[in-house]
């Protein structure tokens, strides 16, 4: 009985991944993408810093906020792809590799957090002109009181959520095994 039981549960998680398979697929195409796109947008920052005028030490600072920022996005989309990836080949979600995926994706939008919130108060937000080239950063006269960055800690959040339910759903995959 015990051996059925287990069978039939074993057919329903598949089930109920199969049917999120596809949608998995997209997401982990849409994901690579967006890492590629933040990949060449870092490297037109990089590009535009050393292109032609001379660097000012606001075009620096500028374009350090601006990789970090490029950084810790190509980092979740590369994590959130890997999850999908997984998805989409049935994998069963609930896993140690999963968690700890997610639970990186929380530590690193908490450090982006921080980095924004001492970063911040440093500069003003990037002013593009017309050409995707062309960044200025120009540097605040007087301190306009503390910004928050409150996106990246909202997220951070999410994610640390998100990543305590997978644990917690392991935990019981787990006491479930071992009691049949």
């Amino acid at each position: 009985m015990d051996i059925e039981v287990r069978n039939r549960e074993s057919i329903l998680i598949r089930n109920a991944l199969s049917r999120f398979a596809s949608t998995a697929k997209v997401l982990t195409v849409a994901f690579c993408v967006g890492a590629l796109l933040f990949t060449v947008v870092g490297l037109i920052t990089v590009v535009s810093l050393f292109a032609g005028e001379a660097i000012t030490p606001e075009m620096v600072v500028g374009a350090i906020g601006a990789l970090v920022q490029d950084a810790v996005v190509v980092a979740t989309f590369v994590l959130c792809a890997l999850v999908a990836r997984d998805v989409s080949r049935s994998e069963i979600p609930f896993t140690r590799t999963q968690f700890l995926r997610i639970r990186a994706v929380a530590w690193i939008m908490l450090a982006y957090f921080v980095f924004c919130a001492a970063w911040d108060p440093l500069i003003v937000p990037v002013v593009l002109t017309g050409s995707p080239l062309s960044v200025s950063i120009v540097p605040e006269s007087e301190p306009s009181g503390i910004r928050i960055n409150i996106e990246a800690f909202l997220a951070s959040c999410a994610f640390f959520l998100f990543s305590f339910i997978l644990d917690y759903r392991r935990t019981l995959q787990q006491l479930s095994d071992e009691s049949m």
